[in-house]
């Protein structure tokens, strides 16, 4: 009741703040004493529908960043707290989402990498969501590939191209990660990608 009151009264870094208090308390109670289990249900319930609320606010008022902030914390904290997995991976997207808009590209390249392993084999989220953690990781890195980046790219490239045989982005992807390699002088892997 005191976050929504925080909210009503416009004080949404407050709101943030006694919702990961209670986010504490709640994790801080003993795994079998039941009252750990509502505490948490309640903790998830008001972090979720704050963050899309929050989330909402920021689209229609990008320069008003408290919202963001504030969407940021409440999409962490329902996180942090073992949601069922559906809701919590449409949770998780919307929170990469934000967190790409906000230029946060190596953290949202993670989550976006959660969503699409989560995600059920064909779909189109585990499709988009691969996609969009590559160009969160290439958006991250720059033009400079190298060391854990780079593998992780040629990981992540290669996921594509394998599990996304007819992939909108596939000629994109084959085209860039040959570019890439060709730009780290790995010319062996570069050239036949360049002759197809």
């Amino acid at each position: 009741q005191i976050v929504w009151n925080f909210e009503k009264m416009k004080k949404r870094p407050q709101a943030t703040t006694q919702l990961s208090k209670f986010n504490k308390l709640c994790n801080n109670i003993k795994n079998n004493n039941p009252a750990k289990e509502d505490c948490l249900k309640r903790i998830r319930t008001t972090s979720i529908k704050l963050a899309k609320k929050w989330l909402a606010v920021w689209k229609k008022n990008p320069s008003h960043t408290v919202f963001a902030d504030s969407s940021e914390s409440a999409f962490k904290i329902y996180l942090s707290n073992n949601a069922t997995a559906k809701n919590e991976n449409t949770a998780r997207y919307s929170y990469a989402e934000l967190l790409f808009k906000r230029s946060k590209f190596e953290v949202a390249s993670k989550q976006y990498l959660k969503v699409s392993t989560e995600a059920t084999k064909g779909t189109l989220v585990k499709h988009d969501a691969l996609y969009s953690s590559i160009l969160s990781l290439e958006q991250f890195n720059g033009d400079k590939w190298s060391g854990k980046n780079l593998k992780l790219f040629h990981k992540l490239s290669n996921a594509y191209i394998t599990n996304f045989p007819k992939g909108k982005y596939k000629i994109d992807m084959q085209f860039k990660k040959a570019l890439v390699a060709y730009e780290n002088s790995n010319y062996e892997l570069a050239a036949p990608i360049f002759k197809q």
